[in-house]
């Protein structure tokens, strides 16, 4: 007596993960890191792979996941039900600190102009400035042209195209 048996084995997809990375704006701001969860069998976990030898998993409740990390490398473990392994490293950059110079050049005499220059460093260009204030009103003109100031406390700020801001204040 015989019997014949047909059967095939299958198996699930290789577990891969994919990210898209958004730097952060600003110096010191937070940036993300989407990763997308694809093949292997869910439920999805992560973890941080940080050489401990017992991890903590985190559930993935929503794919892609999104998290917030700070400028950066990280590297990142992710698992299926069956307990297999995927894992990618993560880079976070930032700008450099946006950052403001006031060089002041004083009247000679009592009634002349005095002049400023502002240096900025940093960020990402281009920059913006906002009005000029003097004693906390708004003084008409460029920011582009500082060369006839009277005495007195200015003050102004200044944003690069992220939208990071400095403020700078001057005599």
């Amino acid at each position: 007596c015989s019997v014949e048996l047909n059967f095939e084995v299958t198996e699930p997809e290789l577990l891969e993960v994919s990210v898209l990375v958004t730097d952060a704006l600003c110096n010191g701001d937070l940036g993300s890191a989407e990763f997308t969860v694809t093949g292997g069998t869910a439920p999805y976990a992560f973890f941080s792979n940080t050489m401990d030898p017992d991890p903590m998993y985190f559930d993935i409740w929503e794919n892609p996941l999104v998290l917030e990390e700070y400028a950066g490398s990280y590297s990142y473990g992710f698992s299926d039900s069956n307990g297999c392994l995927a894992f990618i490293e993560v880079t976070i950059s930032e700008p450099e600190v946006l950052l403001a110079e006031v060089i002041v050049t004083d009247p000679l005499c009592n009634g002349d102009l005095g002049s400023a220059e502002i240096i900025v460093t940093g960020g990402t260009e281009p920059y913006l400035w906002t009005n000029l204030w003097l004693f906390g009103e708004p003084v008409s003109g460029s920011l582009n042209d500082l060369s006839t100031l009277s005495a007195g406390s200015y003050s102004t700020s200044i944003n690069d195209a992220n939208g990071c801001l400095v403020p700078i204040a001057f005599e």
